[in-house]
C-alpha cells in the first residue's frame, strides 16, 4: 500500500473516532442533564378538563372515553337551564346524559359536574339566553339565594354528582355584590356535604373591583375574541390569552383558563355559524379550499363559495392552535386548562388533550 494513502486512511479513522467520542460525551452530558433536571411539582404540572354539551352528547361521550379511557381530570355536563318559575330545567338530552354517568366513572377521584346557565326555556318551546333579570331574582335576597342553593344541593344529591359549575353571564354591575354572596353561601353549603363549586367568568367580569370568595374554582373564558358578534377572525390570539391570564392572577386559588376548539363560518350576507373542528376540515376538503395558518393566532382559515354562490370565510382552531395557546398561558404562569368542548374533535386534538389528562 502506498505510504500517502495509508496516512490518509489513518487520519480518517482518527477523525471518525474523535467524532464518535464527541457524540458519546454529548449524549452522556445530555442524559446527565435530564436526570439532574427536577420533575415538575404537582402544583406546576398542567391539568386539563373539558365540557360535554347536551346537544352533541353521543360524540362528546365517545371522546371523553378516549381521554385516559374514562374521564379527563374534570368533566362538566353542559347545561342545566331554568324554567319560567326560576326552577332548574333539564332537557331530554341532559336527562339522557345523566343516565350515562356510570360510563364516565372509570377514573378514581374524577370530578364530574353539571353546569348551570342563566338561560330560560319556556313551556311553549321559546327561550331567553343569558337573562340578567333571572340572575337578579335568584340572588337579590338571602331568602332567594337560600332557595336556589337548596335546589342545587338537592339536585346534586339526587344525581350522585360531586360538583356544580355556575355559568352566569351578562351580570349587571349592581348585582355583583349579591352574586358574590351567592357564590360564598353556595360554596359553604357544598363544602359541608363534600362537594365542590366551579364558577365561570366572562373576560369582561369586573374582577378588579368585585371581591370574590375564597374556595370555589374560578374559570375564565379566553375565546370568542371573534365570533357571532364580529367579522371573521380567530377565537383567540396570544395577546388576548395574556390579557385573560393577567386577570386570572388576581383571583383566589388556582384559576383555570378556558380555551375553545372549532370556530365560526361567516357568510358574505352576515350570517355567522359555529363549526366544530371536524366540520371545518370537512368543509375545506369538500370545497377544495386552501387552508392557511395565521402566524399571529396560530388559527387555520380558508374561504369557499356555497352552492348559492355566496362567499364564506371560516376560521378555526386545531391541535397546533391549542398547543400554541396553552404554551402562551403557561408562560404567564397558568397551569390549568378547560376545553370548550368535546364533540367532533380531530384525533390529533384528542391526543393532545389526552396527554394533559394523563398528567404528562
Amino acid at each position: 500500500m502506498p505510504a500517502g494513502k495509508g496516512t490518509r486512511i489513518a487520519l480518517a479513522a482518527a477523525g471518525l473516532l474523535l467524532l464518535i467520542g464527541a457524540a458519546a460525551v454529548w449524549f452522556f452530558l445530555r442524559e446527565g442533564d435530564d436526570h439532574g433536571r427536577p420533575e415538575p411539582s404537582p402544583e406546576d404540572r398542567a391539568e386539563f378538563s373539558a365540557w360535554i354539551v347536551d346537544w352533541q352528547l353521543g360524540a362528546g361521550m365517545e371522546e371523553a372515553q378516549k381521554l385516559t379511557g374514562g374521564t379527563p381530570q374534570g368533566l362538566q355536563l353542559f347545561a342545566v337551564y331554568f324554567d319560567e318559575n326560576d326552577g332548574l330545567y333539564f332537557s331530554e338530552d341532559m336527562k339522557k346524559a345523566l343516565t350515562r354517568l356510570p360510563e364516565l366513572r372509570t377514573e378514581p377521584g374524577a370530578e364530574i359536574g353539571i353546569t348551570l346557565v342563566n338561560d330560560i326555556v319556556r313551556s311553549d318551546g321559546s327561550s331567553v339566553q343569558k337573562d340578567p333579570d333571572l340572575i337578579n331574582r335568584l340572588v337579590a335576597t338571602e331568602q332567594s339565594r337560600g332557595s336556589h342553593i337548596r335546589q342545587i344541593v338537592d339536585t346534586l344529591e339526587q344525581q350522585g354528582l360531586n360538583r356544580v359549575e355556575i355559568d352566569f353571564e351578562k351580570i349587571r354591575q349592581e348585582d355583583w355584590k349579591s352574586v358574590s354572596l351567592f357564590y360564598k353561601e353556595l360554596y359553604e353549603a357544598l363544602k359541608a356535604r363534600g362537594k365542590t363549586l366551579r364558577i365561570v367568568l366572562e373576560p369582561k367580569a369586573p374582577v378588579d373591583s368585585v371581591t370574590l370568595p375564597e374556595g370555589p374554582e374560578y374559570v375564565m373564558m379566553a375565546y370568542n375574541l371573534f365570533g357571532s358578534h364580529s367579522g371573521p377572525g380567530p377565537k383567540a390570539d396570544p395577546a388576548f390569552i395574556r390579557k385573560v391570564a393577567g386577570k386570572l392572577k388576581g383571583l383566589p386559588g388556582k384559576p383555570v383558563i378556558a380555551l375553545a376548539a372549532g370556530g365560526f363560518d361567516w357568510s358574505a350576507s352576515g350570517k355567522v355559524t359555529a363549526v366544530t373542528e371536524k366540520k371545518a376540515e370537512e368543509l375545506a376538503r369538500t370545497k377544495e379550499a386552501s387552508l392557511r395558518r395565521d402566524q399571529d393566532s396560530g388559527s387555520l382559515h380558508f374561504e369557499y363559495t356555497s352552492k348559492d354562490g355566496e362567499r364564506h370565510t371560516v376560521w378555526f382552531a386545531d391541535h397546533t392552535t391549542l398547543e400554541m395557546w396553552v404554551q402562551t398561558a403557561q408562560e404567564e404562569g397558568i397551569t390549568r386548562f378547560s376545553l370548550w368542548r368535546l364533540g367532533e374533535l380531530a384525533e390529533e386534538t384528542l391526543e393532545y388533550w389526552k396527554e394533559g389528562t394523563d398528567g404528562s
